[in-house]
């Protein structure tokens, strides 16, 4: 009988770990991207689905920054534009 009340236990914590990591997911999936038009990479999803292992050459050859058609990012017209205050794109590099 003791067996049956470890087993049991052992499922109940692996269930309880399983609820913690998709509550954790579930909230790195909602918030995509940060304040005004600052870059996001969502590393938090990406540390949590094992993303981070997936790192090839390409991910640095394809590197907004280097395009010859990036426009740097203007903070103060991306938070005007997220108050309200402002009309247009948060940032003129995403037209």
């Amino acid at each position: 009988m003791r067996e049956f009340g470890q087993i049991v236990f052992i499922i109940y914590a692996v269930r309880e770990g399983m609820r913690e990591v998709s509550s954790m997911l579930k909230l790195n999936r909602r918030f995509q991207r940060p304040l005004a038009a600052i870059p996001s990479s969502m590393v938090g999803l990406e540390s949590l689905t094992e993303g981070l292992e997936d790192f090839a050459f390409e991910d640095y050859l394809n590197d907004p920054k280097d395009s010859e058609s990036f426009r740097p990012v203007d903070m103060h017209h991306g938070v005007e534009v997220h108050l309200g205050l402002s009309k247009g794109p948060v940032c003129a590099s995403f037209i």
